[in-house]
């Protein structure tokens, strides 16, 4: 799955979230942030991944595609 995919995918899962990508280099990682509105109020869903992974294709990945599933399971 690529970035791409994976943001085209958090929007038409829940049309009203928020999709922020965040570079830390202090901690070296890359965090993906989803929030939106659901019943009991604002929802946050992140992940973060380590910069040394990204020179990994199968690392992202993996990485996004937990990322997806996570949030398919929490916007159902």
């Amino acid at each position: 799955m690529e970035l791409t995919d994976f943001i085209l995918h958090a929007q038409q899962s829940c049309p009203n979230a928020l999709v922020t990508i965040e570079i830390d280099p202090i901690k070296n990682t890359v965090k993906i942030q989803w929030r939106w509105d659901g019943e009991s109020g604002e929802q946050l869903f992140e992940r973060a991944i380590l910069f040394k992974e990204l020179n990994y294709d199968e690392a992202i990945t993996v990485f996004l595609s937990r990322c997806k599933i996570a949030m398919d399971a929490l916007c159902d």
